[in-house]
């Protein structure tokens, strides 16, 4: 058995041989190393030449050397070895096999920059005290060692600029900051053999400062994107004008056409996947398409024709197709007719969904008398159509059958009376729910303000705009959420001219106008002046002070209200604003 020194002096020996065929690297491997962490350095030139000016870089390495003859792609390491890598800037790892006769059988190697040996660190600090640790290494072709160890010294030296200022996390990365990877290799895809033996640490290149800081977590790449120029045609209708291609690390391509559509090439073989796409327009497209292609059975890449076999697709399947797609365009006929442009979403159009639709149709569009056992007696019917949120005017004819009618009809009026009062004509908007305004898709918001309009001198509308300021701050989307905003506006603004008791007017005006901004000296001095009037009234002095960002004033207003009053309180939009105070 040979001794450990003869072994590792050999494998020293071993390897200064291999690196000195290289004419620009130059080895200085100690023997007899009395630093057993390092074991010297090994100088890229930029010339076939010693001078000192020709050195283009020199690489700290550790050579190991061994006889194992199995598992050689893992070696133990000594703790206190890794961590006086870590302190003096990283290493190069080169485990050298050996005979038995003390020949050359393998060498291995493992990159140990700064941000490598740092993930190993943090990842030991997790388990419990132990002396060794077991890494993975890579098995180095002679020939790929200049190559490896120039790229050492590329990512050692971008690492060690940065050391201290790293990313921890991808939320410090900004929206026009640029991640960059780099590699060695001969073409973008290289990343992928590239990894399996390499850390892969991104910088981030910062614009805005002009420089580029590390990524402290080592990545994945699973998939790469490059830059086409071609044409894809299914058939003879749909042509498609591709600029980017997906390559994936299993060699796998994929072409991303529209609608759901792309080509996958794999091993020279063809296929076009397909998944239906959930909004209605883009799944008639998509089904418009593939009913064309079972037609056919062959596509174009820039005028080169590819026939898929004529098996490809049964006959049955080919109808199950052409049913989907004439059941999705009445669909969408139906939905045009009633003027609703928000766009269904085709996997929530459930059996509920198409009933509705159906009794929509037959009752609006057809002027037919349905079944709504839902309803009892003449009111607005909500109706589900997948995610659209359809309101509609229900009037009962007879036990559990009635009319639908759209609730934009203008042919139809509504009024209300009291004990006291003769009958009123009111807007049928007045009877929406805060969730109408929130959800409603068939809400022409012209109609609702020219609805209003109609009020005659004196008339206010503080109930139904209370109800869509409520409706604005619960609604899912910013857009449906910006369009009762404005329609508040207008509406408030409205109401204040045309009532003859300004006090609440005023209010509901402000706390719209809150929403989006501070209010102005002269609008606080209003509501000052409004608070100083009406001291007396717990309702108006909470929604003044409120407004005006004086929470202990509104706690005193709200505090003096009865139970059911603050009950009251809590259900209007003033309450939110309330809520938000510091």
């Amino acid at each position: 058995m040979v001794n450990t020194k003869k072994i590792e002096e050999a494998g020293i020996d071993l390897l200064s041989q291999v690196i000195r065929k290289h004419k620009l690297l130059e080895p200085n491997l100690y023997k007899n190393d009395k630093t057993p962490s390092e074991d010297g350095y090994i100088y890229i030139l930029k010339d076939d030449s010693t001078k000192k000016e020709d050195i283009l870089e020199k690489i700290p390495v550790q050579v190991k050397s061994s006889q194992k003859k199995t598992k050689r792609n893992k070696f133990i390491l000594d703790v206190n070895d890794l961590k006086y890598y870590a302190n003096n800037g990283g290493t190069f790892l080169f485990v050298v096999y050996i005979s038995e006769e003390l020949d050359l059988e393998e060498i291995y190697f493992r990159q140990l920059p700064p941000l490598s040996l740092k993930k190993i660190n943090k990842n030991l600090k997790k388990l419990k005290i132990q002396k060794t640790i077991t890494l993975d290494i890579y098995q180095l072709e002679q020939e790929e060692i200049y190559h490896e160890l120039c790229d050492y010294m590329e990512v050692r030296r971008q690492q060690i600029e940065n050391l201290g200022k790293a990313f921890q996390s991808l939320d410090e990365v900004q929206e026009n900051d640029v991640m960059i990877v780099s590699f060695t290799g001969e073409h973008p895809k290289s990343i992928f053999d590239y990894q399996k033996k390499h850390d892969v640490f991104p910088r981030v290149r910062i614009p805005r400062r002009g420089i580029e800081i590390s990524f402290e977590k080592n990545i994945k790449i699973t998939a790469i994107i490059e830059e086409v120029d071609f044409e894809v045609k299914i058939g003879e209708k749909f042509t498609y004008k591709v600029d980017k291609k997906t390559t994936k690390s299993n060699d796998q391509v994929e072409i991303h056409l529209d609608n759901g559509l792309f080509l996958e090439v794999n091993k020279n073989k063809i296929s076009l996947n397909a998944q239906e796409p959930k909004e209605l327009s883009k799944a008639i497209s998509y089904l418009e398409v593939m009913e064309h292609f079972f037609e056919k059975k062959y596509i174009y890449i820039d005028n080169q024709r590819f026939i898929f076999p004529k098996d490809c697709i049964t006959p049955k399947n080919i109808k199950k197709i052409g049913d989907r797609l004439q059941g999705l365009k009445e669909v969408q006929n139906i939905l045009n007719q009633l003027g609703i442009s928000k766009e269904l979403m085709v996997d929530k159009f459930d059996t509920v969904s198409q009933e509705n639709l159906r009794a929509i149709e037959k009752s609006i569009l057809e002027n037919e008398i349905v079944n709504v056992t839902r309803q009892t007696e003449n009111c607005l019917a909500r109706l589900k159509i997948g995610n659209l949120y359809y309101i509609a005017i229900f009037l009962s004819m007879e036990s559990n059958r009635g009319k639908l009618f759209d609730i934009l009809d203008k042919s139809r009026k509504y009024a209300y009376k009291t004990e006291e009062e003769k009958p009123k004509e009111i807007s049928i908007f007045e009877l929406m729910r805060v969730s109408d305004w929130a959800k409603g898709d068939n809400i022409d918001y012209r109609e609702v303000i020219k609805s209003f309009k109609k009020y005659e001198k004196g008339r206010t509308i503080n109930d139904p705009l209370i109800k869509i300021i409520a409706g604005s701050d619960i609604a899912e989307y910013e857009e449906r959420r910006n369009q009762l905003y404005d329609l508040a506006l207008e509406l408030a603004k409205w109401n204040i001219e045309n009532s003859e008791n300004k006090i609440f007017p005023t209010i509901n005006y402000f706390q719209i106008v809150k929403r989006k901004r501070k209010l102005t000296s002269e609008e606080s001095n209003m509501l000052n002046e409004i608070l100083i009037q009406n001291h007396n009234n717990f309702l108006v002095g909470f929604g003044c002070t409120v407004l005006l960002g004086a929470k202990s004033q509104a706690d005193f207003y709200f505090n003096k209200m009865s139970i059911e009053e603050q009950k009251s309180c809590r259900k209007f939009p003033i309450f939110k604003l309330y809520m938000e105070l510091e």
